[in-house]
């Protein structure tokens, strides 16, 4: 008598006519509960051919949980809203590229091709295998977020919420001098030493702020600490529609630009003749709260009464700290909200 194990089996299947048949057959068995992973082109797949929409539907019927994890863009929004008139257990999950189905028992991996036929899929029983890709699965679904949140972002325009930590200067350097070319409205800058605006006019990116302000009305304002070092490229600044504070030396250099996007970035050698030398450490985030938390931070250093003592560079350390750790721990309740999903 065979054991159990010897009658589990893992198998490819080929042409449309066979790997259609399987997977209508899969649906079919499920009894509980059906997880399904594909990429952008997967929900339109799903809505296309009838019959794999029909078993999907009799499994709803039927009280079986059935879960989406895909990748949301404009282009297959209305494909998304078919799919949740079927299960609202749908979510979204940038770069979304696997497409597979797993039920209690089974599971099945699908090629999709660009005429949104399945020519090829990988069957198996194994129980080893299906345990595997439950787990994969499910830290998929505990990554993605609602397919509502991300239907909101994409039809009012707002970007996905993402928090970047670089280590990479070069990376560092690239993001800074593109986001600051990219300003449009509004650009806010709090150097964290003299130095700081010499190596920023060496990056090129004095002009393109001045062009900003002066021909297409953007509000810029550069909070640093003025020297006899940059006292050259302060003239030059205050001759135009530039706003410049005077500072003091922070532990920290920050950056907002149109009050969607931070760069926060440590002040690793501040006296340091090149950017990528001076900086360690760097937060990229278009967070709304976070933005929200540094911006204030900006204008309270901005709004500081003249005459009033300037604060010392262990007072502003403590208070950008304190602003630094609020974003952190708003950080990681994002996260750990999105894990409770």
């Amino acid at each position: 008598m065979s054991s159990p194990s010897s009658l589990e089996r893992t198998e490819v299947l080929y042409g449309t006519n066979s790997t259609s048949h399987k997977l209508v057959n899969f649906l079919d068995k499920t009894k509980h509960s059906v997880d399904i992973c594909v990429d952008s082109m997967g929900p339109a797949l799903i809505n296309k051919f009838e019959s794999y929409r029909k078993a999907l539907v009799e499994l709803v019927m039927r009280k079986t949980r059935i879960r989406f994890v895909t990748e949301i863009t404009k282009v297959n929004v209305d494909d998304i809203k078919e799919l949740a008139k079927i299960s609202n257990d749908v979510r979204h999950l940038d770069g979304c590229k696997g497409n597979f189905v797993i039920n209690e028992a089974e599971y099945l991996s699908i090629i999709v091709h660009n005429d949104y036929l399945v020519h090829k899929l990988v069957y198996s029983d194994v129980s080893e295998i299906v345990e595997q890709q439950h787990y994969v699965f499910d830290t998929l679904w505990n990554l993605a977020i609602p397919y509502q949140q991300r239907i909101e972002q994409i039809e009012q325009g707002y970007e996905p919420e993402f928090l970047e930590v670089i280590i990479d200067r070069q990376k560092a350097a690239l993001i800074f001098s593109e986001l600051v070319k990219s300003v449009k409205k509004e650009a806010l800058f709090l150097l964290p030493s003299a130095k700081a605006l010499i190596r920023f006019q060496r990056l090129g990116l004095l002009d393109p702020l001045l062009e900003a302000s002066e021909k297409n009305g953007a509000i810029v304002k550069i909070i640093c600490l003025l020297t006899d070092k940059n006292s050259e490229i302060a003239e030059r600044i205050q001759n135009s529609k530039i706003k410049l504070r005077n500072g003091t030396r922070c532990p920290y250099g920050m950056f907002i630009a149109d009050n969607m996007k931070y760069f926060h970035a440590d002040a690793r050698d501040p006296e340091a003749d090149q950017f990528t030398e001076a900086i360690g450490f760097v937060l990229y985030s278009n967070s709304r709260g976070s933005v929200a938390s540094f911006r204030e931070t900006f204008e309270l250093f901005w709004n500081q009464p003249v005459g009033e003592r300037a604060l010392s560079e262990e007072e502003v350390r403590e208070y950008l700290e304190s602003v630094l750790n609020e974003v952190r721990i708003s950080a990681a309740d994002k996260k750990n909200s999105n894990l409770k999903r």
